[in-house]
């Protein structure tokens, strides 16, 4: 840098090395200063060590494979922050889960044990209590735990011999592949120290067939799928099942048939209901049997619920289902005509007559209301329409009744009313006095 050295404080380096500076009078520049205590250039700096002292071991246990004496050298330290077997850390697809519970501790001493993995022991041996694996935080891949403690644990000391293998596969119901029966005959090899194990589909059909009374071979539906396995007891019991099965099948069916006869007959001796100027629906135009039917489908065979609110949407809930039933049901008439195609509604009920009329006093657009009722949820656009003159006309009779005055249809005369009076003003001040509103609002309370 071009500056001459100058005394810093020392305080932040080992005592003994504070000593040794102070002794000969020591002194640095600047930017060695900060190259020596840099905290990330003194992280680097550790990271070259391990490696050089990781290539130093690993030369050693080349050395000592040689001799065939095992060193602690040879093996790789503990990191908890790697898989305990692989030492490889976590990635996106392969996270890596922590030992939390003691049996899986003792299960990973039990395999060690088993397996004289020497590297494993050296390992393991970091804790005070080799079967306590939770207390030195043991990490680990799904897959490398599945293939050194679950599978070794599964293997019998004595394994049994292929075909006897085989045929508790096929006694329990199972139908294996030709190809999974191949790839556990390897893995039996294998495991018996078979040198160069091997075998071939042919043989393994042959060696079944020997072995095995009452095998059956099944060729798959796909080409690129081998032979499917099974013996005949597991087949007559699997079809004795599906008989079983289909005979239940068919029994709920027929219940469900025959409900549905009764409630197409309880649809059939209802009342219509007619528009009248209010949606009050009686229990003669909505049969009980459709209610209750539906309202036990939403909430089981419970009688009541455990909150009042959830028991009221229940019973909107199934009175809707039962008036949308209703409005679609077909006559014996319409079922049994085949010239026609079309299926047109032949009771209206009040929830889709409703329905339109909010539609259409929001949106007022036929397309909308004729796609609506194409899905059963509203009447026809031309119903509306009719109801709507139907409306008018009623209030045009009674005000002709009563002096141009309309009065509710449940007005009594004779009895003393009360009025609430309120003006109505809209656009009071425009430029030419047009385009205004003034109005009176009168509420009648009997």
């Amino acid at each position: 840098m071009g500056m001459a050295p100058t005394k810093k404080s020392i305080g932040a380096l080992d005592p003994a090395l504070q000593r040794s500076l102070h002794l000969v009078g020591a002194s640095w520049h600047r930017k060695c200063y900060q190259e020596t205590v840099h905290k990330g250039m003194c992280q680097r700096a550790k990271a070259r060590y391990d490696q050089n002292l990781t290539a130093r071991r690993g030369s050693s246990a080349i050395k000592s494979s040689v001799s065939g004496t095992f060193t602690r050298s040879q093996s790789t330290p503990f990191n908890k922050n790697v898989c305990f077997f692989c030492n490889e850390a976590a990635t996106e697809r392969n996270k890596l889960h922590e030992v939390e519970t003691f049996n899986a501790g003792s299960s990973l001493k039990e395999v060690i044990e088993k397996s004289d993995d020497k590297e494993l022991k050296v390992k393991l041996c970091t804790a005070i209590d080799d079967g306590d694996a939770h207390a030195i935080d043991i990490k680990y891949h799904k897959r490398c735990w599945a293939q050194h403690v679950t599978n070794v644990l599964r293997k019998k000391t004595d394994m049994p011999e292929t075909h006897s293998a085989a045929a508790e596969i096929l006694l329990e119901g199972s139908m294996p592949s030709m190809a999974s029966l191949q790839t556990a005959y390897v893995s039996i090899q294998m495991a018996n120290d078979v040198q160069e194990p091997n075998c071939d589909r042919r043989q393994l059909r042959q060696m079944i067939e020997s072995k095995i009374p009452d095998v059956e071979f099944h060729k798959a539906k796909r080409v690129n799928e081998s032979d499917r396995v099974s013996i005949k007891a597991s087949k007559d019991a699997a079809i004795s099942m599906a008989d079983d099965v289909r005979k239940d099948d068919n029994e709920d069916m027929n219940i469900l048939y025959k409900a549905a006869a009764v409630l197409r007959y309880a649809i059939k001796k209802a009342d219509r209901w007619n528009f009248s100027g209010s949606f009050t629906v009686t229990d003669n135009q909505m049969p009980k049997e459709l209610y209750s039917f539906f309202r036990w489908v939403l909430q089981g065979p419970n009688t009541s619920l455990s909150i009042d609110q959830k028991s009221a949407q229940v019973n909107r809930r199934a009175i809707s289902l039962a008036q949308s039933t209703v409005s679609s049901w077909l006559s014996d008439r319409q079922v049994s005509n085949r010239k026609s195609n079309a299926l047109k509604q032949t009771r209206e009920m009040p929830q889709q007559l409703a329905i339109g009329l909010a539609i259409r006093q929001a949106i007022r657009s036929k397309r909308i209301v004729n796609m609506l009722h194409g899905f059963g949820v509203t009447v026809r656009y031309e119903r509306l329409l009719r109801v709507e003159t139907q409306l008018a006309n009623a209030v045009t009779q009674r005000m002709l009744l009563n002096g141009n005055v309309y009065l509710p249809p449940d007005f009594v005369h004779g009895k003393h009313v009360y009025f609430a009076v309120d003006n109505i003003d809209f656009a009071e001040d425009t430029p030419d006095g047009k385009h205004t509103l003034h109005a009176t609002a009168m509420a009648i309370y009997q």
